[in-house]
């Protein structure tokens, strides 16, 4: 579904999406097999962390320091076909769930469920800035690196931050909108969406991200006239 989503989504989206919601309908254990991805995705990027140095089992407690050589040097050390297959993988992951997500939104829902938002996050807190001093650093000690890398990361950032606001909208917004009037279901997605905004809180160059996708001051409007539980 995500090939399909990459190759046909760009000029033909409203037919792919009734294509895929016609599929996803008929065929119910594509909703299992979603569910089942999310997982292995995430598992992909913690084996990414590792590769790169960065994974930890402690909390973060500041950027990582590429001078420290438990915590980000594998990233000075790598080969330049290594650090690029890195960066190009990310990012390709990031644009096709996004790819995905636009053309069949209710899939959201097996993302939100398991905290895809929260851990993509600190996913992308966590190697987005190391890797960007990598390049820097390497590049400044004359080492030669393709000219896209940076271009690479930036499109990481600003894909998986379209990612999250897509799925912010289709499982916290649009069901405040649908179930206008209904207080405890509008009380319900409320609360999702302030809980979710406030994990994010400590990720904020990731935060900063997701806030150039979505207006986040008029969601917080929104939720002020729908619900008694957001105070101005």
């Amino acid at each position: 579904m995500m090939e399909l989503s990459i190759l046909y989504g760009g000029g033909n989206a409203e037919l792919l999406t009734k294509m895929v919601d016609n599929i996803f309908k008929q065929q119910p254990n594509y909703t299992s097999d979603v569910k089942l991805v999310v997982p292995t995705v995430l598992e992909v990027f913690e084996k990414v962390l590792e590769k790169c140095g960065l994974k930890t089992d402690s909390p973060k407690k500041g950027p990582t320091q590429l001078t420290d050589s438990r915590q980000g040097g594998e990233l000075l050390q790598m080969s330049v076909d290594e650090l690029t297959d890195v960066i190009s993988y990310i990012a390709d992951s990031a644009l096709s769930l996004k790819a995905f997500l636009d053309i069949y939104p209710p899939a959201s829902q097996a993302f939100y469920e398991q905290g895809f938002i929260q851990k993509v996050s600190s996913f992308c807190e966590t190697i987005l800035p190391p890797l960007s001093r990598a390049i820097k650093k390497r590049q400044s000690e004359g080492e030669c690196l393709p000219e896209d890398l940076r271009k690479y990361l930036i499109l990481t950032k600003v894909g998986f931050a379209k990612v999250c606001s897509l799925i912010i909208n289709t499982c916290c917004i649009q069901p405040v909108l649908e179930n206008s009037g209904q207080e405890e279901e509008v009380n319900h997605y409320v609360e999702q969406y302030l809980d979710t905004m406030s994990s994010l809180l400590s990720d904020k160059m990731f935060v900063a991200a997701v806030a150039e996708q979505r207006k986040i001051q008029e969601d917080l409007e929104l939720l002020l006239q729908s619900s008694q539980q957001v105070y101005p």
